[in-house]
């Protein structure tokens, strides 16, 4: 999937300072589903926006969102 021209792939990698190789896989992934959800041909800014969120625990998930993975 292509990358938007709104995509800052430095400050992305500064919001995810903390973040292990597998928290930032989780991140490009989650940002890609985000934007297929959208159905769109692109990620962008905001799409990673709130992968950073989900994945790095700052945008809470209601139980059954987070039990979805397991089913």
């Amino acid at each position: 999937m292509k990358k938007a021209d709104d995509v800052d792939l430095l400050e992305i990698a500064k919001q995810a300072e903390d973040a292990s190789g597998a928290d930032l896989k989780a991140i490009v992934v989650e940002a890609g589903m985000n934007a297929i959800r959208r159905d769109a041909s692109e990620v962008t800014g905001q799409d990673f926006e709130r992968a950073i969120k989900k994945v790095l625990g700052d945008e809470e998930q209601n139980p059954e969102e987070a039990m979805r993975m397991f089913s």
